[in-house]
Formats: C-alpha cells, structure tokens, sequence
C-alpha cells in the first residue's frame, strides 16, 4: 500500500492498479489531483520565470551557451559518446515492446522495439565540464515554473539514440503520450548526429514533480 505514496505509476503494482479501488473509488483520478495540488502549492512559493514553458509547454532556447563553452562541452560527450560505443557496442533488437534496462559500467541500454536508448551517467570526477552544465541555475528556473522544484542533477544524462528498423519493431515512444499521474519536464541539450546514419547523441535530464 505505501507505493500509492510515492511515484508508482505502473499499473502492475497490486495497489496502483487495484480493480476495485480505481472502479469504485476513483484512486488514479485522486492520485493525479493529489500531485497537481502539492505542485500548484509548491510553485506559489516561487516566481515564474519563463511564460511560454508554462503556456506552451515547451520553449526552444537558442545559443543556450556562448560558443566556445558549447564547443568544449560537445567535445567531452562526443568522447564519452564514442568509449561507450567502443567498450559496449551497439545491438540490433527485434524483439516487440518496451525493454528492461541493460545496465553497464557508467550506464544502460533500454530498446523500445528497434529503438536503441543509450544513457550515460555523469561523473563529476571525470567530466567536470558536463557535471558544471548539470547545475545551470537556468535549468533549475525551467524546473520550477512546472513543477515547483529545482533541477536536480543527478537526473541528468548524456543520451544516446540509436534508430532501428520500425517496420517490424516500432518504437512506442514515438507515438504521443502521456505516462505520469504528475507534472513533469525534460531538458534536452542537442549536439551533433553522429557518424553513423539514425544517431543523436544529447544531454537529457528528466525530473519528475513528487
């Protein structure tokens, strides 16, 4: 019973997808006004900072760092980018679905069908110019105007998308959807498409509102 406590969202949870107290009692419908009422209260305490995230949302920030800092920063995921692929090289997958994390040393692999999901973990002792970035005051302004609460940097990742044959395996994610109960943002910070034809590799920070 604690899971309907915290973030559960999967219905496979004996709780968050009991028959009877969603049938009867309406729990999801209660669990997503619980969350918009905890995050409405929490952004009361803080200021909006940018009108047309909360309009919109989302919002397109160009030239988000001076040239030589984004340069810089490119270059150390372009190499955490390509160790990564040397030491773990990328797989087809032709199974249907989304997948369980394949975990590896400083990060996994998730495939959603024939979609590779590539995230890398930031270690601040070894990339300190991208771990500096995972702390953009900006970012954190973003964070609360939506959900009332700062970035938190340890969600965020170098991200690697690999694009595979969808014909037979298509990639789920890709289709609009909405899978939290509570308010939620991203950050994607774009670089470069890599060499191979179907590959983007990114800066990625997830942060959910409870």
């Amino acid at each position: 019973m604690l899971s309907l406590l915290t973030r559960k969202k999967s219905f496979r949870d004996p709780w968050v997808g009991h028959p009877g107290l969603n049938r009867r009692w309406q729990l999801h419908r209660h669990r997503v006004q619980l969350a918009e009422t905890f995050c409405l209260g929490r952004r009361l305490l803080r200021p909006a900072h940018l009108a047309s995230l909360e309009r919109d949302g989302y919002v397109t920030l160009e030239n988000f760092l001076p040239q030589p800092e984004f340069e810089a920063l490119r270059d150390v995921v372009e190499s955490v980018v390509s160790r990564a692929s040397r030491l773990h090289p990328v797989q087809d997958n032709t199974w249907l679905g989304f997948h369980p994390k394949q975990p590896f040393a400083g990060g996994f692999d998730r495939f959603d069908g024939g979609t590779l999901n590539r995230f890398l973990h930031i270690d601040p002792e070894h990339m300190p110019r991208a771990a500096a970035f995972s702390h953009d005051q900006r970012l954190s302004a973003g964070s609360r105007q939506i959900i009332g609460l700062p970035m938190n940097p340890r969600k965020l990742d170098i991200y690697l998308t690999v694009h595979g044959e969808e014909t037979r395996t298509p990639d789920l994610q890709k289709v609009l959807h909405r899978d939290t109960f509570f308010r939620a943002l991203k950050f994607f910070v774009f670089f470069a498409a890599g060499s191979t034809s179907g590959w983007t590799f990114r800066i990625i920070a997830g942060q959910p509102s409870s």
